[in-house]
Protein backbone atom coordinates (compact mmCIF):
# COMPACT_ATOMS: atom_id res chain seq x y z
CA UNK A 1 0.00 0.00 0.00
CA UNK A 2 1.41 3.57 -0.86
CA UNK A 3 -0.16 7.16 -0.42
CA UNK A 4 1.11 9.80 -1.81
CA UNK A 5 0.28 13.43 0.61
CA UNK A 6 1.05 16.85 -1.34
CA UNK A 7 1.52 20.01 1.68
CA UNK A 8 3.44 17.84 3.50
CA UNK A 9 5.32 20.48 5.46
CA UNK A 10 1.64 22.06 6.37
CA UNK A 11 -0.22 22.18 9.15
CA UNK A 12 -2.75 18.86 8.18
CA UNK A 13 -0.09 17.65 6.05
CA UNK A 14 2.45 16.81 9.09
CA UNK A 15 -0.15 15.76 10.84
CA UNK A 16 -1.10 13.18 8.49
CA UNK A 17 2.65 12.17 7.93
CA UNK A 18 2.48 11.75 11.70
CA UNK A 19 -0.43 9.24 12.04
CA UNK A 20 1.25 7.46 9.45
CA UNK A 21 4.16 6.81 11.36
CA UNK A 22 2.12 5.82 14.62
CA UNK A 23 0.41 3.07 12.07
CA UNK A 24 0.27 0.69 15.08
CA UNK A 25 -1.34 3.36 17.17
CA UNK A 26 -4.02 3.69 14.08
CA UNK A 27 -4.45 0.56 13.60
CA UNK A 28 -8.05 -0.32 11.73
CA UNK A 29 -7.01 3.81 9.93
CA UNK A 30 -3.69 3.29 8.76
CA UNK A 31 -2.24 -0.20 7.73
CA UNK A 32 1.46 -0.56 9.22
CA UNK A 33 2.58 -1.91 5.68
CA UNK A 34 2.17 1.68 4.13
CA UNK A 35 4.63 3.60 2.41
CA UNK A 36 3.64 7.33 2.40
CA UNK A 37 5.91 10.09 -0.32
CA UNK A 38 5.79 13.75 0.36
CA UNK A 39 6.87 15.34 -2.48
CA UNK A 40 8.17 19.07 -1.11
CA UNK A 41 6.48 21.83 -3.92
CA UNK A 42 10.47 21.77 -5.40
CA UNK A 43 10.04 18.11 -5.85
CA UNK A 44 7.03 18.51 -7.72
CA UNK A 45 4.99 21.85 -8.43
CA UNK A 46 1.04 20.75 -8.89
CA UNK A 47 0.57 23.42 -10.84
CA UNK A 48 2.56 21.65 -13.59
CA UNK A 49 0.63 18.61 -15.19
CA UNK A 50 4.33 16.75 -16.37
CA UNK A 51 5.75 16.74 -13.06
CA UNK A 52 2.62 15.94 -11.51
CA UNK A 53 2.57 12.94 -13.66
CA UNK A 54 6.18 12.10 -13.45
CA UNK A 55 5.53 11.66 -9.72
CA UNK A 56 2.64 9.71 -10.18
CA UNK A 57 4.17 7.52 -12.45
CA UNK A 58 7.06 6.73 -10.37
CA UNK A 59 5.48 6.48 -6.90
CA UNK A 60 2.27 4.70 -8.13
CA UNK A 61 0.42 5.36 -4.98
CA UNK A 62 -3.08 3.19 -4.22
CA UNK A 63 -4.17 6.65 -2.25
CA UNK A 64 -3.79 10.33 -2.74
CA UNK A 65 -4.48 13.13 0.02
CA UNK A 66 -4.03 16.52 -1.02
CA UNK A 67 -3.77 19.27 1.97
CA UNK A 68 -1.56 21.78 -0.43
CA UNK A 69 -3.22 25.28 -1.09
CA UNK A 70 -3.12 28.85 -1.15
CA UNK A 71 -4.30 29.68 1.94
CA UNK A 72 -3.34 33.25 2.75
CA UNK A 73 -6.99 34.95 1.97
CA UNK A 74 -5.89 37.95 2.08
CA UNK A 75 -2.87 37.69 -0.66
CA UNK A 76 -5.46 35.59 -2.93
CA UNK A 77 -7.80 38.69 -2.82
CA UNK A 78 -4.69 40.34 -4.20
CA UNK A 79 -3.09 37.64 -6.27
CA UNK A 80 -6.15 36.20 -7.89
CA UNK A 81 -4.54 34.28 -10.92
CA UNK A 82 -1.98 32.67 -8.19
CA UNK A 83 -5.18 31.32 -6.04
CA UNK A 84 -6.84 29.39 -8.48
CA UNK A 85 -3.65 27.81 -10.43
CA UNK A 86 -2.59 26.76 -6.59
CA UNK A 87 -6.47 25.92 -5.33
CA UNK A 88 -8.14 25.15 -8.24
CA UNK A 89 -5.97 23.94 -11.53
CA UNK A 90 -3.35 22.04 -9.20
CA UNK A 91 -6.46 19.73 -8.12
CA UNK A 92 -7.14 19.03 -11.90
CA UNK A 93 -3.98 17.92 -12.78
CA UNK A 94 -3.84 15.76 -9.23
CA UNK A 95 -7.55 14.59 -10.26
CA UNK A 96 -6.59 13.84 -13.62
CA UNK A 97 -3.02 11.95 -12.62
CA UNK A 98 -4.62 9.96 -10.09
CA UNK A 99 -7.45 8.76 -12.36
CA UNK A 100 -4.76 7.82 -14.97
CA UNK A 101 -3.36 4.95 -13.00
CA UNK A 102 -6.59 4.18 -10.39
CA UNK A 103 -5.39 5.90 -7.21
CA UNK A 104 -8.24 6.99 -5.32
CA UNK A 105 -8.06 10.56 -4.87
CA UNK A 106 -8.92 12.82 -1.60
CA UNK A 107 -9.19 16.56 -1.69
CA UNK A 108 -8.73 19.12 1.68
CA UNK A 109 -11.33 22.07 1.29
CA UNK A 110 -12.39 24.94 2.84
CA UNK A 111 -15.68 26.28 5.32
CA UNK A 112 -15.06 29.51 3.42
CA UNK A 113 -16.79 28.23 0.24
CA UNK A 114 -20.52 29.54 2.34
CA UNK A 115 -21.22 33.07 2.14
CA UNK A 116 -21.71 33.28 6.10
CA UNK A 117 -24.83 34.35 6.01
CA UNK A 118 -26.60 30.92 8.23
CA UNK A 119 -27.54 30.96 11.78
CA UNK A 120 -27.32 27.28 11.86
CA UNK A 121 -24.10 24.71 10.83
CA UNK A 122 -23.54 24.31 7.21
CA UNK A 123 -24.22 20.55 6.12
CA UNK A 124 -22.74 19.29 3.04
CA UNK A 125 -25.73 19.51 0.48
CA UNK A 126 -26.18 23.56 1.71
CA UNK A 127 -25.99 25.92 -1.17
CA UNK A 128 -22.18 27.34 -1.16
CA UNK A 129 -21.76 31.25 -2.14
CA UNK A 130 -18.09 32.28 -1.56
CA UNK A 131 -17.56 36.03 -0.59
CA UNK A 132 -13.45 36.32 -1.50
CA UNK A 133 -11.59 34.62 -4.02
CA UNK A 134 -9.86 32.19 -1.15
CA UNK A 135 -13.63 30.59 -0.93
CA UNK A 136 -14.21 30.76 -4.76
CA UNK A 137 -10.65 28.98 -5.87
CA UNK A 138 -11.60 26.05 -3.34
CA UNK A 139 -14.42 25.79 -4.61
CA UNK A 140 -13.32 25.79 -8.24
CA UNK A 141 -11.11 23.01 -7.05
CA UNK A 142 -13.82 21.29 -5.31
CA UNK A 143 -15.73 21.26 -9.08
CA UNK A 144 -12.69 19.99 -10.40
CA UNK A 145 -13.13 16.14 -8.51
CA UNK A 146 -14.25 12.76 -10.01
CA UNK A 147 -17.65 11.93 -8.14
CA UNK A 148 -15.71 8.77 -6.54
CA UNK A 149 -13.34 10.80 -4.87
CA UNK A 150 -13.55 12.31 -1.47
CA UNK A 151 -13.36 15.69 -0.35
CA UNK A 152 -13.03 17.11 3.07
CA UNK A 153 -13.92 20.57 4.36
CA UNK A 154 -12.18 21.72 6.91
CA UNK A 155 -12.12 25.09 9.65
CA UNK A 156 -9.88 27.35 11.71
CA UNK A 157 -7.04 24.55 11.60
CA UNK A 158 -4.81 25.07 14.36
CA UNK A 159 -1.38 22.77 14.81
CA UNK A 160 1.61 22.93 16.70
CA UNK A 161 3.64 24.25 13.59
CA UNK A 162 2.31 27.16 11.16
CA UNK A 163 0.39 29.66 10.95
CA UNK A 164 -2.15 29.66 13.15
CA UNK A 165 -4.22 32.00 15.56
CA UNK A 166 -2.95 29.62 18.83
CA UNK A 167 0.41 30.09 17.81
CA UNK A 168 0.20 33.51 17.11
CA UNK A 169 -1.75 34.21 20.45
CA UNK A 170 1.44 32.62 22.20
CA UNK A 171 3.73 35.06 20.29
CA UNK A 172 2.11 37.91 21.67
CA UNK A 173 1.48 36.94 24.79
CA UNK A 174 3.89 39.39 26.77
CA UNK A 175 5.16 41.42 24.30
CA UNK A 176 1.78 43.61 23.79
CA UNK A 177 1.34 46.09 25.13
CA UNK A 178 -2.61 46.33 27.00
CA UNK A 179 -5.43 43.69 25.95
CA UNK A 180 -4.98 41.66 22.52
CA UNK A 181 -7.87 42.69 20.54
CA UNK A 182 -9.99 39.95 18.03
CA UNK A 183 -13.15 40.15 16.53
CA UNK A 184 -16.44 38.54 18.41
CA UNK A 185 -18.42 38.95 14.98
CA UNK A 186 -16.74 36.36 13.20
CA UNK A 187 -18.00 32.53 14.27
CA UNK A 188 -16.74 29.59 13.03
CA UNK A 189 -14.98 26.01 13.97
CA UNK A 190 -12.18 25.71 15.56
CA UNK A 191 -10.29 22.80 14.65
CA UNK A 192 -7.08 20.88 15.61
CA UNK A 193 -4.67 19.21 12.68
CA UNK A 194 -3.94 16.45 15.52
CA UNK A 195 -8.24 15.48 15.75
CA UNK A 196 -8.52 15.78 12.02
CA UNK A 197 -5.82 13.91 10.77
CA UNK A 198 -6.89 10.00 11.80
CA UNK A 199 -10.17 10.97 10.51
CA UNK A 200 -8.86 12.52 6.93
CA UNK A 201 -6.88 9.17 7.00
CA UNK A 202 -10.53 6.94 7.31
CA UNK A 203 -12.26 8.93 5.11
CA UNK A 204 -9.38 8.74 2.30
CA UNK A 205 -8.49 4.67 2.85
CA UNK A 206 -12.01 3.53 2.97
CA UNK A 207 -12.35 4.96 -0.24
CA UNK A 208 -15.11 7.56 1.17
CA UNK A 209 -17.06 8.92 -1.93
CA UNK A 210 -18.47 12.74 -1.88
CA UNK A 211 -18.41 15.34 0.48
CA UNK A 212 -17.28 15.35 4.19
CA UNK A 213 -17.37 18.04 6.66
CA UNK A 214 -14.50 17.25 9.78
CA UNK A 215 -14.06 19.91 12.34
CA UNK A 216 -14.14 19.72 16.14
CA UNK A 217 -17.07 20.03 17.85
CA UNK A 218 -18.32 23.26 18.87
CA UNK A 219 -18.33 26.98 17.83
CA UNK A 220 -16.48 30.31 19.22
CA UNK A 221 -15.81 33.73 17.69
CA UNK A 222 -11.82 34.44 17.18
CA UNK A 223 -12.40 36.71 20.50
CA UNK A 224 -13.80 33.42 22.49
CA UNK A 225 -11.13 31.14 21.07
CA UNK A 226 -8.46 33.98 22.16
CA UNK A 227 -10.00 33.87 25.44
CA UNK A 228 -10.02 30.17 26.28
CA UNK A 229 -6.15 30.31 24.81
CA UNK A 230 -5.56 32.47 27.61
CA UNK A 231 -7.14 30.35 29.91
CA UNK A 232 -5.25 27.65 28.80
CA UNK A 233 -2.03 29.61 29.30
CA UNK A 234 -3.13 30.54 33.04
CA UNK A 235 -3.44 33.94 32.08
CA UNK A 236 -6.64 36.56 32.58
CA UNK A 237 -9.09 36.11 30.13
CA UNK A 238 -9.32 39.64 30.49
CA UNK A 239 -5.91 39.94 28.41
CA UNK A 240 -8.75 40.17 25.13
CA UNK A 241 -11.08 42.44 24.48
CA UNK A 242 -13.57 42.09 21.44
CA UNK A 243 -14.03 44.03 18.76
CA UNK A 244 -16.08 44.34 15.48
CA UNK A 245 -14.55 43.56 11.91
CA UNK A 246 -14.57 46.88 10.76
CA UNK A 247 -12.44 48.15 14.09
CA UNK A 248 -9.46 45.74 12.35
CA UNK A 249 -5.81 47.72 11.92
CA UNK A 250 -5.49 47.75 8.97
CA UNK A 251 -8.28 46.63 7.29
CA UNK A 252 -8.05 43.22 5.82
CA UNK A 253 -8.05 42.97 1.92
CA UNK A 254 -10.46 39.70 1.69
CA UNK A 255 -14.27 39.80 3.42
CA UNK A 256 -14.72 37.08 5.86
CA UNK A 257 -17.75 34.91 6.04
CA UNK A 258 -19.64 36.17 9.87
CA UNK A 259 -20.67 32.31 10.31
CA UNK A 260 -19.12 29.55 8.84
CA UNK A 261 -19.68 26.85 11.70
CA UNK A 262 -19.84 23.11 9.74
CA UNK A 263 -22.12 20.32 10.41
CA UNK A 264 -20.14 16.66 10.60
CA UNK A 265 -23.76 14.99 9.21
CA UNK A 266 -21.99 12.98 6.48
CA UNK A 267 -19.65 11.41 9.04
CA UNK A 268 -22.39 10.89 11.66
CA UNK A 269 -24.33 9.10 9.04
CA UNK A 270 -21.51 6.99 7.84
CA UNK A 271 -21.96 6.25 12.38
CA UNK A 272 -18.55 7.73 12.72
CA UNK A 273 -17.94 9.40 16.62
CA UNK A 274 -18.02 13.10 16.42
CA UNK A 275 -14.65 14.41 17.05
CA UNK A 276 -13.92 15.92 20.46
CA UNK A 277 -15.16 19.56 21.57
CA UNK A 278 -12.67 22.45 20.28
CA UNK A 279 -11.91 23.12 23.67
CA UNK A 280 -10.62 19.62 24.33
CA UNK A 281 -8.51 19.99 21.16
CA UNK A 282 -7.01 23.31 22.26
CA UNK A 283 -5.78 21.96 26.00
CA UNK A 284 -4.36 19.65 24.15
CA UNK A 285 -2.11 21.74 21.82
CA UNK A 286 -1.26 23.65 24.58
CA UNK A 287 0.41 21.09 26.30
CA UNK A 288 1.68 19.92 22.98
CA UNK A 289 3.42 23.49 23.07
CA UNK A 290 3.99 24.17 26.53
Amino acid sequence: MRALIFGGQGQLGRELLAVAQQSDKYRGIVPQSIEVFAPTRSQCDITNIDQVRTVFYSVRPDVVINCAALTDVDLCEQNVPSAYLANGYSVRNLQQAAREIGAHFCHVSTDYVFDGNADEPYREWDKTNPINHYGASKLFGETQLDPDSTTIRTAWLNSATGKNVVRTVLDLVGKTQGPLRFVNDQIGSPSFAHDIAPRVWYLAMSRCRGLYHVTNQGSASWFEFVSEILVCLGRDRLGVEPIATHELIPQRSAIRPKYSVLSNFATSSLGLDDLPDWRSGLAHLIGQLA
